[in-house]
């Protein structure tokens, strides 16, 4: 017998010289060291008086911060010794700005690797400075890794979420990914729990090998893991650098073709991954999935806007159990769902229905449905759903339940429909 755990509900440009914005002054450092004890902005520095450094909350600078937007200058930007903020950039940074000679540009000021705004998507190079890398070894790990913005000090030294020492690792300098830069094994960067756009210091970046993207769902996948990642979260690597080396340019590419175009950015998108439900019924009866796909474990809210987490191919099933559960239909019988590649068999399937998101539009009251909440795709596929039927719908969004022991109120993003009912021993059908 199929067994599985209920899963709860948990549901400008800068001149070099500087310019003045709202009364404040801003400039442009010096591409080395050297150059950066006289270069450098000096607004007032943030509400504390103090300059705010990687991993603290910065959402209440943007008060006191440099201009909101600016244009990438032609040399890096310098903090002042008061602690001054770079601008959020309004189009992503040629990756050459943050190279000088051979190796990255020295900065010894840098105390921020990215500023909060309200708009931190590839058109904005994620709200990072101009001039940081990533560091990480991922041609070595086979892996996504854990990784971050930092910017190099000379020396082999760095500043940055990922400590203050390069190690044996290298550096990679990025921009937001785009169609013809997404070539499978290129060292690629992303936020991680399916981030659409950076949202604070503290959000986790991870770095691996380009595996395949899924153009409808606008994700990607990097090579050793099942998770996906956002397009519009996506870094490309174009440039890399090693201790004692000279920085080279990745993917075969030549020097003028490192820089990326508003036009072909990945913006957020919402995704909705709803399936035909009619798609996997052929001559009345289910077809064969042959999708081989780990699961994804990353955490994230299985809802009605990316279809419940749930793949194309997907049923969920009736045993007069009171529960209904994800299955697979094998060839012969449908199976409940470990894994991708873990089947077992579910004793006394009476229906099988292929549903869909639950609306106002296509509910209602006397109506079975299916309710369930899961935080990641690999839950979803293993989540027992409770049957019910509704008896009320709210003003709120919410729907009224009588489940088979009791009543309850469920948000309408966590229910589905049915819409096609199969029966054994005959042809699917809509449902009345």
């Amino acid at each position: 017998m199929h067994t599985i755990k209920t899963i709860s509900i948990l549901s400008v440009a800068l001149a070099a010289c500087g310019v003045k914005v709202n009364g404040k002054s801003y400039g442009l450092g010096g591409n080395s060291s050297a150059s950066s004890s006289s270069g450098g902005a000096s607004p007032a520095a943030g509400p504390s008086g103090n300059a705010a450094r990687a991993g603290e909350d910065e959402s209440e600078d943007l008060r006191d911060g440099p201009p909101r937007y600016a244009e990438a200058g032609k040399q890096c930007y310098v903090m002042g010794a008061d602690g001054d903020h770079p601008p959020v950039l309004s189009s992503p940074a040629d990756p050459w700005l943050g190279v000088s000679g051979d190796e990255p540009v020295e900065l010894d000021r840098a105390f921020r690797m990215w500023q909060a705004a309200p708009d931190c998507s590839a058109q904005h190079d994620h709200c990072l400075r101009d001039c940081v890398w990533f560091l990480g070894d991922p041609e070595r790990e086979q892996a996504p890794s854990q990784t971050g913005p930092v910017v190099y000090r000379g020396d082999g030294n760095l500043h940055g979420v990922m400590g203050s020492s390069m190690g044996e690792d290298t550096l990679y300098r990025t921009v937001p990914a785009t169609r013809r830069m997404l070539t499978r094994g290129a060292v690629v960067v992303a936020l991680d729990g399916m981030l659409a756009t950076p949202g604070s210091p503290s959000d986790g970046w991870h770095m691996g090998q380009l595996d395949r993207v899924d153009w409808k769902a606008r994700t990607i996948y990097m090579i050793g893991s099942p998770n996906p990642y956002l397009l519009s979260s996506a870094r490309v690597a174009v440039l890399s650098w090693r201790a004692e080396g000279k920085v080279q340019i990745l993917g075969g590419r030549k020097r003028g073709e490192l820089a990326v175009r508003a036009d072909e950015l990945f913006l957020p998108k919402t995704v909705i991954a709803s399936s035909d439900p009619w798609a996997q019924v052929k001559d009345g009866q289910p077809i064969v999935a042959t999708d081989t796909q780990p699961f994804a474990t990353v955490s994230i809210a299985c809802t009605s806007t990316n279809d419940h987490c749930l793949r194309p191919w997907a049923w969920l099933v009736d045993n007069r159990s009171g529960y209904a559960f994800t299955a697979r239909w094998d060839g012969k019988t449908f199976k409940g769902i470990e894994a991708i590649d873990d089947l077992e068999r579910i004793d006394g399937i009476v229906a099988a229905y292929r549903t869909v998101p639950a609306t106002r539009a296509n509910v209602k009251v006397g109506a079975m449905v299916f309710l369930g909440a899961a935080e990641s795709e690999e839950a979803a596929h293993r989540l027992r759903w409770d049957i019910g039927k509704v008896t009320k719908i709210r003003d709120d969004g919410k729907l009224d339940v009588a489940l088979t022991t009791s009543n309850s109120t469920w948000p309408i993003d966590l229910v589905r429909v049915p819409v096609v009912v199969w029966y054994p021993g005959e042809k699917a059908e809509a449902v009345e």
